[in-house]
């Protein structure tokens, strides 16, 4: 069940009136109405608080700022932003968007707030996606079918920049550091020297995945003699285990994820999760952005359905350190050298004082406001006013330069 926002986004004068019509009295420039998702995993404090939302308790896991057909923001109560790129691909995208991506909004920007962690997933690459969404599709399988693992025919990478202290798994560590790790556990099992000897050659992470996705039954009666193990350890790794097998008891997923890098983000630090890389954020906030796509196949820490040959078709088993991302920092502007392709993103810092910043600009713009608040500006003259939590459209015709003014910090996203 989603709820809407209730905007409390002020415009200025004419606006209102533009926003219900398209063609040449359009008003390029506009605030999104963006819905909230309440998976049981999200925080019941961070998002109410984000957006001045009464404290009730239901976890509020994301917000969703895009044109994505399964939860697309709204451009009024009438318009959805996905109708209204279908409407006029050409002015919300421009020519560029448009020859690289098709009549569609490329990227999906969220809020995520994780109060416990989300299950262990991968998602496809473009190629992988297409093929596994014609396969699904020709077989006439419903979109909404639990087993169902292709909702669109898109890739999904992602990138997330910490808003708290974060916590994360993501992709297969070293094995050097794995054997490491696994020496260290007093394990009283009879079968795990067998796992551990899994390990030992340089295709271990692959034969000890389908080892363990390959028999979850086996593999869940594991669990216990591992936490139990863990019991003893101080280590964050250890914590991280013990904690994944309390809340997830008998799940095969707790000795997939003994395998992954373990993260820890500060504010304003970034990973990227690229596609074919296993993955589960453990707790925090941040602002994430993707590929616009729903695809997610799971690996375990879950009741839903998971599909063993098709997630180790999809995934990189190659073993590496984390993917942090990088940035340049110049004006105020910290940009994040992510190397997607589907977006681009920069955190604005707007100064105590008001402050105003340009961005150039040659296609569509999501504003985002976590802090303060702020005016975005085209080129050719729209402005609309953002608060804390809220955020704002651009489209690319409205010039070929956004402007900022205001104090707080701000997430500006491009494709």
């Amino acid at each position: 069940m989603c709820a809407l926002m209730d905007p409390a986004d002020s415009l200025t004068s004419g606006t209102q009136q533009a926003l219900g019509q398209s063609g040449p009295g359009w008003f390029p420039v506009y605030p999104l109405i963006n819905p909230i998702r309440h998976y049981a995993w999200g925080s019941a404090e961070f998002i109410p608080h984000l957006l001045d939302l009464p404290y009730t308790g239901e976890p509020h896991a994301e917000v969703w700022v895009g044109a994505h057909p399964a939860d697309s923001s709204w451009v009024n109560s009438g318009l959805s932003l996905a109708q209204r790129v279908e409407q006029d691909p050409q002015a919300v995208l421009g020519s560029r968007v448009r020859a690289q991506f098709g009549d569609r909004l490329p990227f999906l920007l969220k809020i995520l707030t994780a109060a416990r962690p989300l299950s262990l997933q991968v998602h496809p690459n473009d190629e992988q996606a297409a093929a596994g969404f014609a396969a699904e599709e020709a077989a006439g399988l419903p979109i909404r079918d639990p087993s169902r693992r292709y909702h669109d025919p898109f890739g999904k990478p992602e990138m997330i920049v910490a808003l708290t202290d974060f916590e994360a798994l993501s992709g297969v560590r070293p094995l050097a550091q794995t054997r490491e790790f696994f020496d260290q556990l007093h394990v009283n099992h009879p079968d795990w020297p067998g796992l551990m000897q899994l390990l030992v050659g340089d295709d271990g992470a692959e034969l000890y995945l389908r080892k363990v996705l390959g028999d979850p039954a086996w593999a869940g009666g594991l669990v216990e003699a591992v936490a139990q193990a863990c019991r003893d350890m101080e280590s964050a790794e250890a914590r991280t285990i013990l904690d994944l097998s309390v809340r997830y008891p008998g799940d095969s997923g707790v000795l997939v994820a003994m395998l992954l890098n373990r993260i820890s983000l500060k504010p304003g630090e970034a990973i990227y999760v690229g596609p074919g890389e296993l993955h589960a954020y453990l707790c925090g906030a941040g602002v994430e952005i993707m590929g616009s796509s729903d695809n997610v196949l799971r690996a375990g820490l879950t009741s839903k359905f998971i599909d063993p040959d098709e997630l180790l078709s999809l995934t990189d088993i190659s073993p590496r350190p984390p993917r942090f991302v990088g940035s340049d920092r110049i004006n105020g502007m910290t940009h994040y050298k992510c190397p997607a392709q589907e977006f681009r993103l920069d955190a604005v810092q707007l100064g105590k004082d008001e402050t105003t910043l340009t961005l150039p600009c040659d296609g569509p713009v999501v504003v985002l406001i976590v802090d303060g608040s702020a005016e975005v500006l085209s080129s050719r003259g729209a402005i609309v006013h953002l608060h804390r939590g809220r955020a704002a459209m651009v489209e690319a015709c409205a010039g070929d330069a956004v402007t900022l003014r205001g104090h707080g910090t701000a997430f500006v996203a491009r494709a």
